[in-house]
């Protein structure tokens, strides 16, 4: 019992680090909203921003000055602006949460893309299957939202910047890589796939939408 507390204190520190660093920066996300909800992290969530923090996102030297971890939830939805569509992919079925956890992943391992601290994954609710990801010049972000019919990518930032748009084309194309894995590993039966989009041409007609350059 004396070991599994003074593990749990261990891990306080580091959770607590993902907070908001002041009022003013998260002032300067509100842009990024999606809706005006907000959850308490549960221990599982708490090790989660742990893991995600060993996996080096926002590593970098800027650490103290960003918050890496304020979400579209902490927005109203009177505050949003620059909500951008960018892809909808129908689907079949989709298995949400382990879709969420997938791509999760993905988007960790491309935190360092290209360079150190260029990106931040993070998952604003343990409840919604939405993943998210934020540019380090906080000037836009990507939303990957898992319905029960249809995957919609968001992007929200009134003014991206230019370095934003062309690392965004990177993340976008390997996320519906990621997305076209999961629909046709031949490896696993239909029935267990992740995802079965509906036409089974959705994710390159989704892919036909965007210009990669």
């Amino acid at each position: 019992m004396l070991l599994a507390a003074l593990g749990f204190a261990c891990l306080l520190p580091v959770a607590n680090g993902f907070a908001p660093a002041s009022s003013h920066a998260r002032q300067q996300r509100l842009s990024y909203g999606t809706k005006n909800t907000k959850q308490m992290l549960s221990m599982g969530d708490d090790l989660f921003e742990n893991f995600k923090r060993l996996w080096g996102g926002g590593g970098g030297g800027n650490e103290e000055n960003r918050d890496p971890i304020f979400s579209a939830d902490d927005a109203s939805d009177d505050e949003v602006a620059g909500t951008t569509p960018i892809a909808s992919i129908p689907v079949q079925s989709i298995k949400p949460g382990g879709l969420r956890l997938f791509l999760m992943f993905y988007l960790m391992g491309m935190q360092n893309t290209p360079d150190r601290g260029t990106w931040q994954a993070n998952q604003p609710s343990s409840e919604d299957y939405v993943v998210e990801m934020y540019y380090h010049d906080s000037s836009a972000m990507l939303s990957i939202e898992l319905m029960d019919d249809e995957i919609n990518i968001t992007r929200f930032g009134s003014l991206p910047s230019t370095s934003y748009l062309m690392q965004e084309s990177v993340i976008l194309q390997g996320i519906l890589d990621e997305l076209d894995q999961c629909a046709f590993d031949e490896n696993i039966p239909v029935n267990d796939r992740l995802l079965v989009p509906e036409p089974s041409n959705a994710i390159e007609l989704a892919r036909g939408t965007l210009s990669f350059g």
